[in-house]
């Protein structure tokens, strides 16, 4: 199992929002790569969600969602790459909001848990 953070930035030119999330649990198999996430934003309060990304020969496709402690609820579809390397594994892509169309910057960063 691995565990590590979630980064997703949006800068549009007319604002800019920034998310980091803590991922405890990451299950990373052969075909998918699926995990959960929480975070809290000073602006919108405290948030969790989950993804689950398809494996290709070239890149990773899924669905991610996002849950508001309001009880909102976000759908995305995450797109990006994997790379495996000195026992981390990166990913970087983007993830686009269903609801609003906006497009943030998605960074992973994860590591085997101790």
């Amino acid at each position: 199992m691995l565990m590590g953070r979630m980064y997703l930035e949006l800068d549009d030119g007319d604002r800019k929002q920034c998310y980091e999330a803590d991922i405890p649990r990451c299950i990373d198999r052969e075909q998918e790569i699926a995990f959960e996430f929480s975070g809290d934003d000073p602006d919108s309060g405290p948030f969790q969600g989950k993804a689950k990304l398809d494996k290709t020969a070239s890149e990773v496709v899924g669905d991610g969602q996002f849950r508001w402690a309001d009880g909102t609820v976000v759908d995305a579809t995450l797109r990006g790459t994997v790379e495996y390397f000195d026992g981390k594994v990166i990913i970087e892509g983007r993830w686009l909001d269903e609801s609003s169309d906006d497009e943030y910057e998605l960074f992973i960063e994860l590591e085997a848990a101790d």
